[in-house]
C-alpha cells in the first residue's frame, strides 16, 4: 500500500512562508515611501488598497501548503497574481521614482528602499518558477493518446442511435 505524499512540501511551506513576510515588508516599505500624514483617518486608505488583495497569496499558499490536491486550482490564479503583481512593481518604480527620491531622507535609505523592492521582484520571480514545478506535480501530463487502430482490431460501437 503505497502512501501518496503530497508534492513539494518544503517548497509549498516556502511560499507560504515567503508569502507572509513579503506581505508585511512590503507594507513598511509602502509606509516609509508614503508615511502617514495630518489626518491618519485617511491616510491609511493606501495601505488597505495593498494590504487586502496581497493577503490573498499567503492564504492561497495556506490552503496549498494543507491540502494541494483539493485546492490546485488556486495554482493558476497564484501564478497569473504573481506576474501582475511584478510588472506592477516594476511599473510602480518607474511611475513613483521621483516620489522614492524625494522620500528618501538619504542616499542609505534609498539604498535600502531599492534593494528591498529588487529583492522583492527577484523572490517573486523564484516564487513563479517555484510554483510553475508545483504545478507541473499537481497537473501531471496526460497519457498519450492511442495509435492508430490496426486492420484487425474492432472499433467498439457506441449504443444507442445508429
Amino acid at each position: 500500500m503505497e502512501i501518496n505524499k503530497p508534492p513539494y512540501r518544503p517548497l509549498r511551506l516556502g511560499l507560504l512562508i515567503y508569502d507572509l513576510f513579503r506581505l508585511i515588508f512590503m507594507l513598511e516599505l509602502l509606509i516609509t515611501v508614503i508615511p502617514l500624514g495630518e489626518s491618519p483617518e485617511a491616510s491609511w486608505f493606501p495601505y488597505m488598497v495593498y494590504a487586502v488583495p496581497n493577503a490573498l497569496f499567503p492564504l492561497m499558499a495556506f490552503f496549498l501548503f494543507i491540502r494541494p490536491g483539493e485546492y490546485r486550482g488556486y495554482v493558476f490564479l497564484y501564478l497569473a497574481g504573481k506576474t501582475i503583481v511584478i510588472v506592477s512593481v516594476i511599473g510602480w518604480i518607474i511611475f513613483s521614482l521621483q516620489r522614492i527620491l524625494g522620500s528618501a531622507g538619504s542616499l542609505l535609505e534609498l539604498i535600502r528602499i531599492s534593494g528591498l523592492v529588487f529583492c522583492f521582484i527577484i523572490l517573486d520571480t523564484a516564487s513563479l518558477v517555484g510554483t510553475s514545478l508545483l504545478k507541473g506535480k499537481l497537473y501531471p501530463k496526460p497519457p498519450p493518446e492511442p495509435e492508430e487502430i490496426g486492420e484487425g482490431d474492432t472499433i467498439p460501437q457506441e449504443r444507442g442511435v445508429s
